[in-house]
This record gives C-alpha cells, sequence and structure tokens, in this order.
C-alpha cells in the first residue's frame, strides 16, 4: 500500500449538535475524481466487508448516524444478507452496504456464490472505498481469511482501494493505535507504513465523538479517491455470471439508475398487509398478528434494495373500509401515506385473502378509486395472501375458475397484475415471491410509459371530502330508518 501524507488529510470542519445533517466545509467529493463516463452518481458509496462479529453493521450505523442496520451482539443477531441504506452525512450523500461474512472460515461457503452476487448488485456501478473491519483486540485467522478471499474474490484494484477500520477503539485504553498495529504480524504486514489507509472508531462514543471519527474516515475516503478513483465490481466470469459493471451492457446503472419504487399496501383489514409487507422488504418491520381488530394503526413506511432497484413499502391502516371516522384522521393518514413515498413510481398493492373476497374487500376498493381517483385504479396490483391454499394451483387458475362473480368482474374489467403470497414460507420461497412482484410491478409501469400513480394531497383532498360526505349522509340515512322502524313498532303506535 502507497504512502499518503496524513497531514494532507485535514479533519473536516463540522457544526455540533446537527446530527446527520452536518456541512462541511467543502463537499467531500468536490475534487475527487468523477465516475468513468456513463456511471456518474452523486452518491458516496462504501462497502463494509468483515469477518462474523467484527463491528460492521454497528461501523454502517455510525456513518450514518442512525440505527439501520441490527446490531445486537450474538450469534443469532447476525446479518444474514446484504443490505444497502443510504443519508446525507456531513452534507454528502452516502450510500453504505452492509455484507454478512462471506470470506472466512466461519462463513456458509455453500451461501458466498450468492452473496457475492448480492454485494456486487448493491454495489454495481462501483464504490469508492472498500472498509475491511477488524476488532482491536481479537484479531484472529478469520481477518486473514477475509482479507485473502477479498484479495482472490474481487483482486489486486480492490485491495488498493481498501480502508482498515478498527472498531471497538475504546479497548485500546492509554496505548495508541499505531502501537496495536505493531504487536500484530499480520497487521503491520498488513497496513504497512500507510497511516492514511487505516482509522479506529468507537461505535458506543457519544454523538460528538462518533461525528469526529466519521469526519475523519470520509476524509481518508476522499484521498484514497483521489489517488485511485472508485471500484468497480469485476469477477471472474466462470460460471459467477458477472461482467465488469463498466464494460458489462446489463449494469441497470450505466443506462441511468432505475426509479424509486412505492409500494402502497391497501385493502380491509385482516388480509395481511403488514406480512406482506415484511415478505417483499426481506425482513420484519411491520408488527404483524393476528388480531380481532386491526394492529396497523397508522400509515408507517420500510425500505430495501431488491435485484438494484429501491423500494419503499408503504403499510397503512384500514382507512379505506373506516371512511366514516373523522375527516382530519383520514386526511392525516392520507398525507402521512403519500408523504412516506418518495419520489419515483408509485402503485397501489391491493392485499386479499385467498378465499374470502367479502364485502368489505369491495367497499375498500370503491373507497380507493373515491378517495384516490379513477387514475389510482390503472396503478394496482394484487396480491392474495395464503397461497398456501392453493395446493399447486396457479393464481390466474383460480381466479378464471372462481365462482365469485364479482372477483372475476374485477379482474375482466381491470386486468390488473396478480400475485400469490405465502407469507409464512422459507426465506427463499419469500424472497421469490418478492423478486415476483417486482417484475410484475416494473411490468406495470412500463405499460403506462414508465410512469405510476401521481396524484398529490392536493389533487385528491377535494375527493376525500366527497367520499367522507357520501357516508356520512348514507349513515344519516341508516340512522334515521333505524329510529323510524323503532318509533313505529312502540305500543300504540299504528302503521299506514
Amino acid at each position: 500500500m502507497e504512502d499518503w501524507d496524513e497531514a494532507d488529510c485535514d479533519v473536516l470542519e463540522t457544526v455540533g449538535g446537527q446530527g446527520t445533517d452536518l456541512r462541511t466545509s467543502r463537499s467531500l467529493m468536490q475534487e475527487s475524481p468523477s465516475w468513468e463516463q456513463g456511471c456518474s452518481t452523486p452518491n458516496l458509496r462504501l462497502l463494509l466487508l468483515g469477518k462474523r462479529g467484527a463491528g460492521k453493521s454497528a461501523t454502517g450505523n455510525t456513518i450514518l448516524g442512525r440505527a439501520v442496520f441490527v446490531s445486537r451482539f450474538g450469534s443469532q443477531h447476525e446479518t444474514v444478507r446484504c443490505q444497502r441504506e443510504s443519508g446525507v452525512v456531513l452534507g454528502q450523500q452516502v450510500e453504505v452496504i452492509d455484507t454478512p461474512d462471506i470470506f472466512s472460515s466461519l462463513a456458509c461457503a455453500e451461501a458466498k456464490p450468492g452473496l457475492v452476487d448480492q454485494c456486487l448488485e448493491l454495489s454495481a456501478p462501483g464504490v469508492h472505498a472498500l472498509l475491511l473491519v477488524v476488532p482491536v483486540g481479537n484479531c484472529t485467522a478469520e481477518d486473514q481469511q477475509t482479507f485473502r478471499g477479498i484479495q482472490e474474490e474481487f483482486g489486486a484494484e480492490a485491495i488498493r482501494r481498501t480502508l482498515i477500520v478498527f472498531t471497538r477503539k475504546e479497548e485500546l485504553g492509554s496505548d495508541s493505535l499505531q502501537d496495536y498495529i505493531e504487536s500484530t504480524e499480520f497487521l503491520k504486514a498488513l497496513v504497512g507504513r500507510d497511516q492514511g489507509r487505516y482509522c479506529a472508531l468507537d461505535n458506543k462514543a457519544d454523538e460528538a465523538e462518533r461525528t469526529t471519527q466519521v469526519s475523519q474516515l470520509l476524509c481518508k475516503v476522499e484521498r484514497l479517491v483521489e489517488s485511485h478513483g472508485p471500484w468497480h465490481g469485476n469477477l471472474r466470469t466462470d460460471g459467477l455470471g458477472f461482467q465488469d459493471c463498466v464494460n458489462g451492457a446489463t449494469c441497470q446503472e450505466m443506462a441511468g439508475p432505475r426509479e424509486t419504487l412505492s409500494i402502497i399496501l391497501v385493502g380491509r383489514s385482516g388480509t395481511g398487509k403488514s406480512a406482506t409487507g415484511n415478505t417483499i422488504l426481506g425482513r420484519q418491520v411491520f408488527l404483524s398478528r393476528l388480531r380481532p381488530q386491526p394492529v396497523t394503526q397508522t400509515c408507517q413506511s420500510g425500505r430495501r434494495t431488491l435485484d438494484g432497484q429501491d423500494i419503499v413499502v408503504v403499510d397503512t391502516p384500514p382507512f379505506l373500509d373506516d371512511v366514516e371516522r373523522d375527516l382530519p384522521w383520514l386526511e392525516d393518514e392520507i398525507k402521512r401515506c403519500l408523504s412516506l413515498c418518495e419520489g419515483g413510481t408509485k402503485i397501489f398493492v391491493l392485499v386479499l385473502q385467498l378465499g374470502w373476497f367479502i364485502q368489505k374487500d369491495e367497499i375498500a376498493l370503491s373507497n380507493l378509486e373515491s378517495i384516490f381517483g379513477e387514475e389510482a385504479m390503472k396503478h394496482v396490483m394484487v396480491v392474495f395472501t395464503r397461497e398456501e391454499d392453493l395446493k399447486g394451483e396457479k393464481i390466474e387458475d383460480y381466479i378464471e375458475n372462481t365462482d365469485h362473480k364479482a372477483l372475476k368482474s374485477l379482474f375482466k374489467k381491470y386486468k390488473w397484475p396478480v400475485c400469490a403470497f405465502n407469507n409464512r414460507g422459507t426465506d427463499q420461497a419469500r424472497e421469490a415471491q418478492a423478486k415476483d412482484l417486482l417484475k410484475k410491478a416494473n411490468d406495470l409501469r412500463k405499460s403506462h410509459e414508465g410512469s405510476g400513480y401521481s396524484l398529490t394531497w392536493e389533487t385528491i383532498s377535494y375527493p376525500i371530502r366527497n367520499a367522507q360526505k357520501k357516508y356520512s349522509y348514507k349513515a344519516f340515512i341508516k340512522t334515521f330508518r333505524n329510529k323510524v322502524k323503532e318509533v313505529a313498532e312502540r305500543p300504540g303506535i299504528s302503521s299506514y
């Protein structure tokens, strides 16, 4: 590793007490070389690698300034899949890719090819730095195996763009990091004489200290990029099917990044919206329990990257079957629903329970159009939960052969794309279901010339009030008729 002048790495100026929105005195990437032509991106992308328990997830949380990766001590809480999250850090948009243990002897050999694929998929079209995470006081053979694995799998160019991040800085006590490195032959060989290629983090420090640490880390990344430029994933093509992202025509971001897809889950209570959202996100984000009353009380969202595309999933309370509730609550939830969506394509996913299409489902559909407008009905997909009840039958055949006339007529009228989910299936089965939904969602978007639902709160606030008035009037008529009937049935009251 080449020598860097540590004095050149000035600590970026920060303003205390502003969290992840702190500003630098100059943009982190202002002087750094741009991505190669055709793969330009404004984001700083960092790839975390290391053995199990090194502190990768905690390091990612420290960099982004918030807890986006699950980080807990214990084997049952280890990271099991690659995950990308982003945020504004010191005035710079930063993306961090967290990974499981891929290369050490403790890693699952059978899972390695798939995890490497995930890693490169999320790294496309390249990363500015690979961060090899090594815990202070616990440098073992697994760390050496991880370094060799990076070298063998990703090549010398990846090593040239690797920074060593020592976690558990607090365990150094009064000792210097340099003395600790000198005490271990592997670490001496790893960092050589290059002080610019490593740093130490205390992921349990207070906010001010963590901000200083992240500032120093990003400064080192900046110098690395100035020296070498970003790293583009370039796997050997013997059996893994990956091409160099710069030269490969299949790299999504070469032709421009794919739009963020916002999925709004709608439907009556009890159909499995929250469980479906968890299946799409690949993890437990929404509370999902079998209860006689709705579990979801307010709109909430989760995010993931799947097949190189960012997805936002918005889980909703049953406002479509509860428009008679007070108008301020309804307005607040619709506003919140739309605000949780991000720029890009928005689609509605109507969640129905297989074998239980009831009047409340029809009401929810009617209210979807009443509240979100006729435009919404063009951007609907349907997910049937309890796919296991199909017993091998295709969901399209189920719809075609159903005796439920209302259900059949809806699909005949709108020709909505349809999926079937078993939210209790294996991880592999649920991931396949999520990918099937993503493909059909993108096909739906393409059928509308690349656009999704585009109406804003200002556009739909008037239909909401009309829907509220309509149902208030119906409720009034129903109450009036019940009162008349009650009076008519009293003793001594004759009817004409």
